[in-house]
């Protein structure tokens, strides 16, 4: 069955990203749908780094992994909050150096790490972000 819908923007995964993202835009005025293909996972309804919890909120149940050389397992969310809820909202600004180099290959006029810092900035303002230690 299947449902028709109009909306102005489409916010595939409600990650850190996706989440942050429309609310920016809804804020902005514009009609934003937010779309993840798992379910909705109670807070506290299951043990953490249990198998109830990677039944629920996992890709595959557990670990996925990318073929090639080499190969990299990894944990990847299926639930509301995507692999943010399962990998605990790991975060990272981009290294200038690889902002400086991919505005140069792709010509990116708006992608310089100063305007990136800036992006940076404002999402560090609405999602807490800190330091790990060590």
């Amino acid at each position: 069955m299947s449902t028709a819908m109009d909306t102005e923007v489409l916010v595939i995964g409600p990650g850190a990203g996706g989440a942050t993202t429309a609310m920016v835009l809804a804020e902005a005025g514009l009609d934003v749908l937010v779309l993840e293909e798992g379910p909705w996972v109670e807070p506290g309804s299951v043990t953490p780094f249990s198998i109830g919890e990677m039944e629920k909120a996992y890709r595959h149940h557990g670990s996925s992994a990318a073929l090639g050389s080499p190969p990299i397992a990894y944990a990847e969310g299926r639930c509301v909050g995507g692999s943010t809820e399962v990998n605990s909202g790991l975060w990272a600004r981009l290294p200038d150096a690889l902002a400086t180099e991919w505005s140069r290959t792709y010509a990116l006029e708006e992608f310089s790490p100063e305007v990136l810092a800036g992006y940076a900035d404002r999402i560090e303002a609405l999602v807490p972000v800190h330091t790990v230690p060590g």
